[in-house]
């Protein structure tokens, strides 16, 4: 068994608890006007975020069904059906410079995620973590 995942999409994975947690201090801040972008710090294809998950999850102790991520492309994804853009991105100077901060990378918040949510998840149903 592999995954196929495109290698060609370029993303901000973010947390939400992270963007929740981040939006505190601008809740009552009143230069927080506009449009304002927030996402885990730094960027990646799909491809490398499946495989850091992957991982992720296995440090956590969880037992996976494969290991092996195989590239594919957007195109192939959709298979042309519907448009989607390669590079999503966020600029988030705004949130940076009204904050003085940057959310944690995206790594640390797959890592968090898999701690918080995916262990205990797996754990509720009965499921034998890897020993």
């Amino acid at each position: 068994d592999f995954l196929k995942i495109a290698s060609d999409r370029i993303s901000m994975p973010t947390y939400t608890i992270d963007v929740a947690r981040g939006l505190y201090p601008l809740l009552f801040d009143p230069k927080a006007t506009g449009w304002l972008h927030m996402a885990n710090s730094s960027s990646c294809s799909w491809l490398e975020w499946a495989k850091y998950s992957i991982d992720a999850a296995v440090d956590a102790g969880l037992t996976v069904r494969t290991r092996m991520v195989n590239s594919t492309t957007m195109a192939e994804v959709f298979l042309n059906r519907a448009h989607r853009p390669k590079y999503t991105v966020f600029a988030t100077d705004k949130y940076e410079s009204l904050t003085g901060k940057k959310l944690p990378c995206w790594q640390e918040a797959v890592k968090r995620y898999v701690k918080e949510t995916v262990v205990p998840r797996y754990r509720d149903n009965g499921l034998r973590a890897a020993v």
